[in-house]
């Protein structure tokens, strides 16, 4: 009888530990949405996202030719639809929160600069004047653009009327990558190291310990970017030939870590949750202050078609996720639309561990009374 209590004692403590193993493994899913490409293009890549759920990016042919696209799931049955004009080659780089579309044209080898709306893709681009790259656009309507000289980048209006602001003063920037609601710019100097530029005061703190870029800034001050190296006290430059993903706030550096094989990681984006995300020896990840860089590729769904999510590109304040990855050997747009809790442990694994524990106690009985 002993022996008996023994082996079903011990039937019950595997049966919890199993059951725990199995909740702690498989914690989070999320929803996965395939955005396809336009038309019989071969690979899309989206860019940014909004918190309407409306995303941009570029679509891409066999023969290299790309096109701007604009995906929403409230409008054109959730395709997406091709940003025009005339039969140039297109780019989107940005989306604000009341749907304009930052990007541009290759019209016979000269680019322009421009803007589309994204409820009348198909009306063509409003240029923005002497310039050829877009970068970013505010929700206050301040783009980040240049004629081609990173020096000159300047900051224009969708709603004109002004004359534009070069961005920087007289600092010298090698690039500028993303206006806040605050007006805050941030970019890489000529010398490498990371800056944010207030444009009201033309005051500007350069991240001094580290060479590298900054990508994303969010309306509380928040950067993120790559790091390339640090800056020892006597200014020499340390670089061990690595990346890493990096979030700067108050003052300081914190390094995001790796996942994935290898020692790279890049950050590409950071709503104002603070969540980030990018991109780390080919996986997207996603990571935050409480559970670190999680890979993205460890939460697809059992039986995805997704062989690898590579490059998660932006995030909107209700942690939607947009990026790019493999599907059916192809590159194809993604949005992560929710992460979830992973389905419950199988109700078998429930049944045996409650006969266990029952047969234990009834067994313990009987013992008991003998």
């Amino acid at each position: 009888m002993k022996k008996i209590k023994t082996l079903l004692l011990a039937f019950a403590i595997i049966s919890i530990a199993s059951l725990s193993s199995n909740a702690h493994a498989g914690s989070y899913t999320f929803n996965i949405i395939d955005l396809g490409t336009v038309g019989n293009d071969t690979a899309s890549y989206a860019r940014s996202i909004n918190n309407s759920t409306t995303i941009v990016g570029d679509s891409v042919s066999s023969g290299g030719d790309s096109r701007g696209f604009v995906w929403s799931q409230w409008q054109n049955n959730a395709q997406m639809q091709s940003l025009s004009n005339g039969k140039h080659n297109t780019n989107a780089t940005a989306i604000d929160s009341s749907g304009v579309i930052l990007g541009g044209t290759d019209k016979r080898n000269r680019s322009e600069a421009g803007t589309w709306r994204s409820y009348s893709p198909t009306n063509g681009m409003q240029n923005l004047g002497n310039t050829t790259i877009a970068y970013n656009i505010n929700d206050n309507g301040q783009i980040l653009a240049s004629n081609g000289n990173a020096s000159q980048t300047k900051i224009y209006s969708i709603w004109g009327g002004h004359n534009p602001v070069k961005v920087g003063g007289n600092m010298d920037i090698k690039y500028a990558s993303d206006i806040n609601n605050s007006g805050h710019v941030i970019g890489e100097t000529a010398l490498g190291t990371p800056y944010i530029w207030d444009m009201y005061n033309n005051r500007t703190e350069k991240i001094s310990s580290i060479t590298g870029s900054a990508t994303d800034i969010n309306d509380s001050g928040s950067v993120v970017g790559t790091k390339r190296g640090d800056i020892a006290a006597n200014g020499q430059v340390i670089d061990n030939g690595e990346s890493q993903a990096y979030i700067y706030e108050n003052g300081t550096v914190v390094e995001l870590g790796y996942v994935g094989a290898g020692t790279n990681s890049e950050a590409y984006a950071i709503n104002e949750e603070g969540l980030v995300v990018g991109s780390s020896n080919n996986n997207a990840f996603l990571w935050d202050a409480d559970n670190g860089m999680l890979n993205l590729n460890d939460l697809l769904p059992d039986g995805s078609d997704w062989t690898n999510l590579s490059v998660a590109s932006d995030i909107n304040d209700l942690g939607q996720i947009v990026g790019w990855g493999t599907i059916n050997g192809e590159t194809h747009s993604f949005l992560i639309s929710e992460i979830v809790a992973a389905p419950e442990p199988k109700l078998i694994f429930i049944i045996l561990l409650t006969m266990g524990v029952v047969l234990f106690r009834l067994l313990q009985g009987v013992s008991s009374k003998s």
